[in-house]
């Protein structure tokens, strides 16, 4: 998806497609130059996403659409890696390696879990992070590795 789509979608009030745009944001949230792209509409994004009713069964569908206009506003306005962006949403690391955003140092299976320790591909800042998949979809929690 380019990101032309990504904001002809995520400002459809389709609640559908802005559910998959903000899929997308979150997706490609490692990559500065994609999301640097995107930071002129966040005031339109904001706009065009308030009110919706995104739905969700077990969890609120509106938390994708919370967690891409994080990852803009993170770009806009912070000086940190936006590695620290994982500690605020289940991103799944084999996703985020194939990616190129990290490197998964070490990987640890357990009968309903699974343990990674990762680096950052930006920063090197290294983070443990926990697979659950005790419940209906997997869960990672993510920690700083200290």
């Amino acid at each position: 998806m380019t990101n032309q789509e990504i904001i002809s979608e995520i400002t459809s009030r389709d609640t559908h497609k802005v559910w998959n745009s903000s899929c997308k944001i979150i997706e490609i949230g490692q990559d500065t130059e994609r999301i640097i792209e995107l930071i002129p509409y966040l005031d339109l994004i904001k706009n065009k996403t308030k009110g919706l009713k995104m739905g969700g069964g077990l969890a609120p569908n509106q938390r994708f659409v919370d967690f891409a206009i994080r990852i803009l506003e993170h770009y806009k306005s912070s000086q940190e890696c936006s590695c620290n962006l994982y500690l605020e949403h289940s991103i799944n690391p084999e996703r985020e390696e194939k990616n190129g955003f990290i490197t998964i140092l070490e990987k640890k299976q357990g009968d309903w879990e699974m343990d990674y320790l990762i680096a950052c591909s930006k920063c090197g800042t290294e983070y443990k992070v926990n697979r659950n998949d005790g419940g209906h979809f997997p869960y990672f929690d993510w920690k700083k590795n200290n």
